[in-house]
């Protein structure tokens, strides 16, 4: 997520999220996210070119760890919390959905 307002949308929504409060990845940013080691991260950034910058910034820092989802064509809003719950589940499901737990 790039704002709070997108993590929160998304935590209302049952999907586990941290903002970046921008479009670019911190130092001190890579660092925490890499001392918290999750194994995989489901980067849900603006629909624009600065969100869809720090999705690669974040692909090559953390490699296959990453998955970006699509936002559908028909879907209105240019970020996470302008969609609706079902929306933000959907993003986030189908992009984890060949993950093995």
């Amino acid at each position: 997520m790039e704002g709070s307002l997108d993590a929160i949308a998304c935590y209302e929504a049952g999907i586990p999220a941290v903002a970046l409060l921008g479009s670019r990845v911190s130092k001190v940013q890579e660092e925490i996210l890499r001392k918290l080691g999750p194994d995989y991260f489901v980067v849900m950034t603006d629909r624009d070119d600065a969100g869809r910058a720090v999705a690669s910034t974040l692909k090559t820092m953390f490699k296959s760890r990453v998955t970006v989802p699509d936002y559908q064509k028909e879907w209105l809003g240019k970020d996470p919390a302008d969609l609706t719950s079902t929306q933000r589940r959907h993003m986030f499901n189908d992009s984890t959905s060949s993950w093995w737990f």
